[in-house]
């Protein structure tokens, strides 16, 4: 059985709507019968900011939000060797280029900062019950998404951390604990396990292997496997992540995926079933009418500040069926590559 709640609309939020769908989802989850342990699994790369009381500074910058592209680049730059220190060349959707926006733009709230952790950090914490950052655990597989986190020696990397902060102020970093560890209970009892960032908990919980290739279509699109060794892609195409078992994970990210469906739908008010049957109606490619998805910019490519492109459009083509059809083939073209990218990698 599966219990879902909507997420707030934007590329920031406040961490308190987690906290609020996860109480409600665990109310309902009661009907399942006794449970004994629980753990997150949360969008990697998100900014919570929390200060010395554990108070939350600024609404969450999610990974999606791409007003750190420039602060990405200017830490690529300091740290030509970022690729080696941490799997990744960074794009905006990094934590440590969100928080170099920060530090450059709302210095007020950069000086409050006591704590850095994500979104399933924070839900994790906050189902301890503990107001005290110093209780703040993660796992190496969204440690890795931060920007500040090696995924080979499993440690943050002070330097990078500093550069971040413009600062070289001691903050408090989620302790990184084994995946089959628990790293707190609830007030109740009930045992808080590592958690993950959210591809590596897929690939985990479909038990994927050395070898295979796992495409995930959500918010994002990825596609990403399972490796005993790391990468270190200094184009950016790749992200050298850390998956849950202690290997690794590299993966390749789109950021326009499902939100294309969603406005195809819009635009031709219809639900997403009708949205198939109406692509279904037109041939390949459309009779010419192909989609550029990049709605919200692009994350691989980087191209953040790219819009989209609907082209050849002809008085034949313009119909409800071939609209369909080039927004879903526009979209799953961007997967494809990704895939093409992983596999060449």
């Amino acid at each position: 059985k599966t219990i879902s709640r909507p997420h707030p609309d934007g590329t920031e939020v406040d961490p308190a709507a987690w906290w609020g769908a996860l109480q409600d989802a665990l109310k309902e989850a009661e009907s399942f019968g006794e449970i004994s342990a629980i753990s997150i699994g949360g969008q990697q790369h998100g900014m919570v900011l929390l200060d010395a009381a554990g108070e939350v500074i600024r609404p969450a910058l999610l990974w999606n939000d791409t007003r750190s592209s420039g602060t990405a680049e200017k830490l690529n730059a300091e740290f030509p060797n970022i690729a080696e220190l941490t799997g990744s060349r960074l794009v905006a959707s990094f934590t440590a280029s969100k928080v170099l926006w920060v530090a450059e733009n709302e210095p007020e709230n950069a000086k409050k900062i006591a704590a850095i952790c994500l979104p399933h950090d924070w839900l994790s914490w906050k189902l301890s019950g503990s107001s005290d950052i110093n209780d703040l655990f993660t796992d190496r597989s969204d440690a890795s998404g931060t920007g500040y986190f090696n995924p080979v020696t499993s440690k943050y990397i002070p330097e990078v951390l500093e550069a971040v902060l413009r600062s070289d102020k001691k903050i408090v970093l989620p302790r990184i604990i084994d995946s089959r560890e628990f790293g707190a209970t609830t007030n109740t009892g009930l045992k808080i396990g590592a958690g993950a960032g959210d591809n590596a908990g897929a690939g985990f919980g479909i038990q994927a292997q050395e070898g295979d290739v796992v495409v995930s279509l959500g918010t994002s699109g990825t596609a990403f496997a399972i490796s005993k060794s790391s990468t270190h892609d200094s184009s950016g195409t790749i992200a050298g992540f850390a998956s849950v078992t202690g290997d690794f994970l590299p993966l390749v990210c789109t950021l326009n995926a499902a939100r294309i469906l969603d406005a195809a739908t819009q635009i031709l008010g219809v639900t997403h079933d009708e949205l198939g049957e109406l692509a279904l109606r037109a041939p390949a490619g459309a009779h010419g009418l192909s989609l550029l998805p990049y709605f919200e910019g692009e994350r691989t490519p980087n191209r953040p500040e790219a819009t989209g492109v609907l082209a050849g459009i002809t008085l034949a083509n313009s119909n409800r069926e071939d609209i369909a059809r080039a927004y879903i083939e526009g979209m799953l073209s961007g997967l494809a590559d990704a895939v093409d990218a992983l596999e060449k990698a």
